[in-house]
Formats: C-alpha cells, sequence, structure tokens
C-alpha cells in the first residue's frame, strides 16, 4: 500500500502528526466525509455487541494519543469506527474536550481517558462522554480508582468507569488490583497485549469485560485478541501507520473467519 511506504520515511511523532493533519483536513470538505461514509458503510454493523451495556456496532474503536483534545473522533467514525478514546485528559485540556464535545455531538460512542486530577476530571467531564477510562500511577492505582468511583455516586445516570493496565504485573499484584476492581464496581479494563488479556479474563472467570489494545494491524492480530477474551479492540499506531482503511482490512478478515465453516 502506498501510504504504508511513504509513512515509513517518517519517525513515529511526525508520522502521528502527519495522520492528525491528514484526518483534520478531510474531515472539512462534506463531500469527502459523505464518500467515506458510503464507502465504509457496512464496517458500521459487522460483529456488533453490547459491552458494559452499551451497543457497538462492530468491535473497533480508536485508542487515545490519536485525538487528545476531541477533535478528530466524528472524521474518524466515517471509516467505521465505533468507538473512540479522547485523551489523555487532565486539568489542561479537560476544558477543550468538553467544549469540542458540546460543539459537535459525536457519533461514535465516546470515552474519555482521564490521567490527571482523576476525580475532578472526570466530574468535570462526566456528562459528556459515555464511559471513561482511568489511567493512574501503578503503586496509586486503588487510591485514585476510589476517588473516581465514589464520584460517580454522585450522578442520577450511571457511566462505566474501565481501570487502564499497562503493565505486566506480578500476578499476585493483578490479583490484587483486579479483586478491589470487581469488589467495587469497576465496570471493566483496558489491557495491553493478548497474553495479558488472557490473563485478566482467567483471574475474572470472564466476567470483567476487556478492551485490548496493542500490536493490532492484520486480521489475524484482530482474532487473537478477540479469542483471548476481549470483547472489545482499540487501535492508534496501527491506524497510523497504515492508515484509517485498516478497520475494513480486520473486519474483512473478521468477518471471513466468522462465515468459515
Amino acid at each position: 500500500m502506498l501510504y504504508a511506504q511513504i509513512i515509513k520515511l517518517f519517525n513515529h511523532d511526525t508520522a502521528f502528526n502527519l495522520m492528525k493533519s491528514y484526518i483534520r483536513f478531510t474531515g472539512r470538505f462534506r463531500f469527502l466525509r459523505g464518500i467515506h461514509r458510503l464507502s465504509h458503510l457496512r464496517n458500521r454493523s459487522t460483529l456488533p455487541s453490547e459491552v458494559f451495556n452499551i451497543s457497538f456496532g462492530n468491535p473497533i474503536g480508536i485508542g487515545p494519543g490519536l485525538d487528545p483534545n476531541g477533535q478528530l473522533y466524528n472524521t474518524l467514525s466515517d471509516y467505521g469506527y465505533s468507538f473512540a478514546e479522547i485523551g489523555p485528559v487532565g486539568p489542561g485540556n479537560v476544558m477543550e474536550v468538553i467544549n469540542n464535545l458540546r460543539n459537535n455531538p459525536p457519533d461514535p460512542i465516546i470515552a474519555i481517558l482521564v490521567s490527571k486530577d482523576h476525580a475532578r476530571t472526570f466530574s468535570l467531564a462526566y456528562d459528556f462522554a459515555d464511559m471513561f477510562v482511568i489511567e493512574a500511577p501503578d503503586n496509586d492505582i486503588m487510591d485514585i480508582m476510589e476517588d473516581v468511583l465514589d464520584t460517580r455516586l454522585s450522578y442520577e445516570t450511571y457511566k462505566p468507569v474501565l481501570v487502564r493496565i499497562m503493565h505486566d504485573f506480578p500476578e499476585s499484584q493483578l490479583r490484587e488490583i483486579l479483586g478491589y476492581c470487581q469488589l467495587n464496581g469497576v465496570d471493566g479494563a483496558v489491557v495491553a497485549k493478548p497474553s495479558n488479556v488472557r490473563k485478566v479474563v482467567e483471574i475474572t472467570g470472564g466476567r470483567f469485560p476487556v478492551i485490548g489494545y496493542g500490536g493490532i494491524r492484520t486480521p489475524e492480530s484482530a482474532k487473537e485478541m478477540l479469542d483471548a477474551g476481549a470483547s472489545l479492540m482499540e487501535i492508534t499506531t496501527g491506524l497510523v501507520l497504515d492508515g484509517p482503511d485498516l478497520i475494513t482490512k480486520l473486519l474483512d478478515g473478521l468477518r471471513q473467519t466468522e462465515t468459515r465453516p
């Protein structure tokens, strides 16, 4: 693919910035967005599922980092991504994210990755997202989750709160974190790599929904993530390296495996 060959000429940060500029540019033209929506229409209803009591048209979403301030989610959804995780979000950009979501009602399901000043950022953004992912330092995960969960009690509308597990924790520590989450109302986890997803699913007995991420660039790697037990998955680097149409390749491959006898 020509795009993939060209993007290899640039370093990681430049590639990310080029992709964001491309998405921002195409989002300015209604006819281009219309073409993208029509040509990717079937992506919106491939392998639908219900997770966290939310209906997802397909299991693939946008991971954090590509749209930190909530400027690209609708243009990216034209390709068929069922959800977008905005962030990381903290005191420095939470109001910009809120204003963007208020002024541009989202087409996809919106998750917000809260990474700093957690309880306050979560509270400010609560009315503007469908679910939240909490990223915290390893030694403070449970304390920060407790603050966030206490804050959620003050709202009438229940919204899912997930914990982001970024590292290969020793099994004893992972069991402690997951045990706390299951006992205290955390709704799921965002987990890197199929091996860690499988471990989380095994420890929780499959009763703790997982969004998997990391290394998803082919239908085979997407299937591996689902087979490990992930309910949903998100891509960021793969989208930058292979282009926003990556979702079509992934879903077409998954669709074929579903229809094989």
